[in-house]
This record gives C-alpha cells, structure tokens and sequence, in this order.
C-alpha cells in the first residue's frame, strides 16, 4: 500500500544516517575484547518513523545506496583470507531461505545479518512506497586475499552478491584498513524504475568465525583502552547517471555521507 507524507523533500538520506558498531570478545557482544580473534559487529540505518512521517524516507526523493565504507581500528588486523573459501556460484546456490548451507562447507559462513529497506517508484513523492522488505544476508569469503562476499536475499530482489574489498588506510589516524562494498545493480534496481532504498543493516561475525583463527584480530589492547569503527556512504538520488563520479553501472554519487565513528572497550 502507498503511504504519502505531508513534508517536503528538505533533506538527504546522508542527514538521518546512523551507525553503532562494536568490537568483542569470544564471549558475546557483552565480553570486552583482548588480544587474538575479535567479534565484529556493524549496525547501520537510516531513521526512518513511519508513525511519525519523519526520516529519509519522508524527507527525500527516492535514493540508493552505491557504495558504503566501514573503518576499522589500526589495532585490528582484518584477515578474510582466514575463512574456507566457498565458489560464487555456489553461495548464489544456497537455500534462498538461507536456514542451511548446502552447498557450501559451513566453516565457511563467516557471519549472518539482516538488511532492510523500501523498494521505490523514480519519482516517488515522499513517503510513497510499493514495498518494505526484508533481506537475509550471508558473509563469506570472496575471491582472492582481502575480499568479503555478502550472499543478500529476498522474494524482491532475488539472490545477489554484494562484494567488499579490504584496503589499508594511510596515515597515523585511528583507522588502520577500510572495507568498501560495492552494491550491485541488482539491490540498486530490482525492476525497471524501481529503487532499493536503504533503511537498515545489520552484520556479525563472531570472534569464533574461521574456525576460531579469527577473521578480526586484535593485536594489542590500547592505553586508551578503546577501539573505533567508522562508517560513511556514497549516495544516488532517482537513479541519476548525471555526475562526475560513478560506479560500475553508471549511476552517479550525489551525495556522500560525513564520517560517523563508533567506540568499543577492550582489555
């Protein structure tokens, strides 16, 4: 059913992002981290109040998600590498409603999560929807050393393969590597015209992931005795193609989002 808002577009969707993100322990998101294998954990939304018609949904025409940036502390060394590898064609192969793995080892899930969103006309006025949907999300290894492959679903979208890059980042600041994914055309555009707005994401890969070896590991603890994640993102608006910089599809960034840090204790 469509829903129309009685506020106008004033805002982007890079003003009502949030982001909580954690580092821990092989007890639970409770444990505080020490050195060897750490949790990981990355909770993203953009805030959304459909009782109170506010948020980007209400507040901005329709959007997607191109690309989004998740930093990680410079004590944590991200090792993807770690995990059995399992083929693309085999991860797009798995039970769409993602409650077994078979057709891949299963030391070779890394970690699970929840993304949401709302499937959107071009033009959309705001607060006007087709659907709100739910996608199951899968972490795995990807090809090569440094590389995560999230395995997304959904009635709407049906499987898609959303890749994430590991890179170090220079300088003497608080971040050491950036995982950049890169959404693919099918989370972007699911159907002619029809845009995948964002609403919320959530990923955890336990300490115990790899077979315990650690796909996040801490190397020392801090004085400070705390350790950061950082999120920002690349916008489209209306699935425009009219910008100097693009992705892969040609969509362009119209916006790009402020860097939002998140803290952990350890130690």
């Amino acid at each position: 059913m469509a829903l129309v808002a009685c506020v106008q577009a004033v805002a982007g969707p890079e003003d009502f992002q949030r982001f909580k993100g954690g580092l821990f322990g092989p007890g639970g998101e409770r444990s505080l981290a020490k050195a060897g294998p750490v949790g990981f954990l990355a909770d993203f939304s953009l805030v959304t109040d459909v009782a109170d018609r506010s948020g980007a949904l209400f507040e901005q025409s329709p959007f997607a998600t191109l690309f989004a940036d998740i930093y990680v502390d410079r004590r944590i060394a991200v090792r993807p590498f770690e995990a059995a590898s399992c083929p693309p064609e085999k991860i797009k192969a798995l039970n769409p409603a993602l409650k077994t793995i078979n057709t891949c080892a299963a030391a070779s899930q890394l970690g699970r999560g929840l993304a949401s969103g709302y499937a959107r006309n071009v033009g959309a006025s705001p607060g006007q929807y087709l659907a709100d949907v739910d996608l199951q999300v899968r972490a795995f290894r990807g090809p090569g050393r440094n590389r995560f492959l999230l395995y997304v679903y959904s009635e709407l979208s049906k499987e898609n393969l959303v890749s994430a890059e590991v890179s170090e980042v220079p300088g003497k600041g608080p971040y050491g590597s950036r995982i950049r994914f890169v959404i693919p055309r099918g989370l972007i555009t699911p159907a002619p015209a029809v845009i995948s707005q964002l609403s919320g994401f959530r990923l955890l890969v336990p300490a115990s992931a790899a077979g315990g070896r650690g796909v996040f590991r801490l190397g020392r603890c801090p004085s400070s005795r705390r350790l950061k994640l950082g999120f920002r993102a690349d916008y489209n608006d209306n699935l425009s193609t009219s910008g100097p910089v693009r992705n892969a599809d040609g969509f362009a960034i119209t916006s790009s989002s402020p860097m939002l840090s998140s803290t952990s204790r350890c130690g």
